[in-house]
């Protein structure tokens, strides 16, 4: 219980921190498209992952992008 609270606290700082510098449209301009893994269960943490514009290599099919 402890590390998920750690977890959430690291993660609220994160997204605060972000906040203060990054504008909506700058997410969009930098962000191609994001991810959630398959949701199994209270107990099992989802990764979230970010896929960036000119970094990452982009989906050539998007509506297959949820299924792993």
């Amino acid at each position: 219980m402890e590390t998920a609270s750690k977890d959430k606290q690291e993660v609220e700082e994160h997204i605060h921190r972000l906040k203060s510098y990054l504008t909506r449209q700058m997410c969009v301009d930098l962000i191609e498209y994001i991810t959630i893994d398959k949701y199994q269960g209270k107990k099992v943490p989802r990764d979230i992952h970010i896929y960036y514009k000119l970094i990452d290599k982009p989906l050539t099919d998007r509506k297959n992008a949820l299924v792993k």
